[in-house]
């Protein structure tokens, strides 16, 4: 009984460790990918908040600049308000006050 274990056991073990190897190596190639993705999240999260500080410099400027002539800069300042550009970004929810005219038409039912 014993004879019969040792010759069929190391054909077994062999799949049985080809199946572990596969599986440990679909795990570290998922972690990869999870790594990967989050190290471009990261990087997107950077570069939005570089292009947002870029944009805020460049409206304060405009701002300034149009008081100096005397102009109306509301509309201005209400442009650049933090997060009312989110609008733009894809990966953000709209929020109610900048939904299209249409939309809040629908809403009052008019």
């Amino acid at each position: 009984m014993s004879n019969n274990y040792l010759l069929t056991t190391p054909t077994s073990i062999t799949n049985d460790v080809k199946y572990y190897w596969a599986q440990e190596e679909r795990r570290e190639k998922e972690k990869q990918v999870r790594d990967q993705e989050l190290e471009q999240y990261r990087r997107n999260r950077e570069l939005e908040a570089a292009d947002e500080a870029q944009f805020q410099t460049y409206a304060r400027d405009v701002i300034q600049h149009c008081e100096q002539r005397g102009r109306n800069t509301y509309p201005l300042r209400r442009a650049a308000a933090t997060g009312s550009r989110q609008v733009l970004h894809p990966t953000r929810t709209v929020s109610a006050h900048h939904q299209p005219a249409s939309n809040l038409l629908r809403q009052f039912g008019r």
